[in-house]
């Protein structure tokens, strides 16, 4: 039984957010659901290695209207896939 904001919540676990996006879409979609709210969960794992390519990322990160974009760094994207990879440092 829930009391205040909801109404009822399901909890369900998809391999992916492409699953949970298409979950949702369908049940929209038909008038089903009218108003819905996700919210995602990770594991201990996943948030770690979320939290590793922040920090990474985070280093070379340059706030809008200071010195020149992320995009402007020459080899910027070879840089970023290479952080974005799990234990990989940014430089």
């Amino acid at each position: 039984m829930l009391f205040g904001e909801y109404d009822w919540m399901v909890v369900y676990e998809v391999p992916s957010g492409k699953e949970a996006a298409a979950t949702m879409l369908a049940t929209t979609g038909v008038g089903a659901v009218t108003d819905t709210r996700t919210m995602l969960a990770m594991t201990a794992a996943g948030g770690k290695a979320a939290f590793e390519a922040g920090q990474a990322l985070g280093a070379a990160y340059r706030a809008p209207g200071r010195s020149r974009r992320l995009g402007a760094c020459p080899g910027w994207s070879r840089r970023l896939r290479r952080a974005l990879r799990v234990g990989a440092s940014w430089r």
